[in-house]
């Protein structure tokens, strides 16, 4: 399935990697959609232009909408750190 969106005046397309849809804490229906997109971004230092896959995560509910892009590398740690907190609880 590929979906488009737009962040910053671009338009992306991309192919859906994962979609889940549950009740939170406090019943609230969320949908959580990760997708892979290809981004492009400057080095802050040194100026050099990347074109590169990214992660598009996006948390919807019933009264807000959050989405951000994301490289690979900060999506791994991201997973690291979640993982690792909510094994402690």
């Amino acid at each position: 399935m590929v979906q488009t969106y737009s962040n910053s005046n671009k338009i992306y397309s991309v192919d859906m990697m994962y979609t889940n849809k549950f009740k939170n804490e406090i019943d609230n229906n969320i949908t959580v959609k990760i997708t892979n997109v290809e981004e492009t971004g400057v080095n802050h230092e040194t100026g050099k232009k990347y074109t590169f896959d990214a992660v598009y995560l996006q948390l919807i509910g019933p009264t807000s909408e959050m989405g951000n892009v994301i490289t690979y590398k900060e999506a791994e740690e991201i997973h690291k750190g979640l993982t690792e907190f909510l094994n402690t609880l």
